[in-house]
């Protein structure tokens, strides 16, 4: 442990909410939870024996070739989901409505020094900015671009800078925040 990292914030993680990714079987093990809304699937086979069926309760997907393609159904619960004649990877996600990906979040807990100060630096473009907070970490997955959620706020990570030792070996990391989603 790094002295004074005594806050905890958290790095959240966001991916296409997927039930199923894996080698194709008579019946599909879903290792996904549904989502609390209601959703439809987005099937994608990929490899090179991919023609045969997919069936998802009753609606029957027939492929000829790697594809994606996505059902009709709206769905409520976790659906039974067949195959028959396929030897490739299944990976099954779900989408709203309007065939918009859904999203999970993950929050992963790390250590880190939270100052709610503005300042200024310099961004990827060149040009002066002001960051709502600096934020010292020993989290090395914490990038550029990655969201954080402190005290229940969301913030975007727009600057990440090192914090050496006189070695000149990185100690921590500074990350400059600005507001994100929430």
């Amino acid at each position: 442990m790094v002295p004074g990292l005594k806050s905890t914030a958290y790095r959240v993680t966001k991916t296409n909410w997927t039930l199923f990714n894996g080698a194709s079987a008579a019946t599909l093990i879903l290792t996904g939870t549904k989502p609390t809304v209601l959703f439809r699937l987005k099937i994608t086979l990929s490899g090179t024996d991919c023609a045969g069926t997919v069936t998802v309760n009753s609606e029957v997907i027939t492929f000829t070739q790697s594809a994606t393609k996505t059902t009709t159904t709206n769905l409520t619960a976790l659906p039974t989901i067949t195959t028959a004649n396929l030897s490739c990877t299944v990976k099954v996600e779900c989408i709203d409505m309007g065939g918009a990906p859904i999203v999970s979040e993950t929050k992963t807990a790390f250590l880190c020094r939270w100052m709610d100060t503005t300042r200024s630096y310099i961004d990827s473009t060149g040009t002066w900015t002001q960051s709502l907070a600096e934020v010292l970490t020993a989290d090395t997955l914490c990038v550029v671009g990655s969201e954080i959620e402190y005290l229940s706020v969301r913030y975007t990570i727009a600057k990440v800078t090192a914090f050496s030792k006189l070695s000149g070996r990185e100690f921590l990391r500074r990350l400059y925040m600005n507001r994100g989603s929430i």
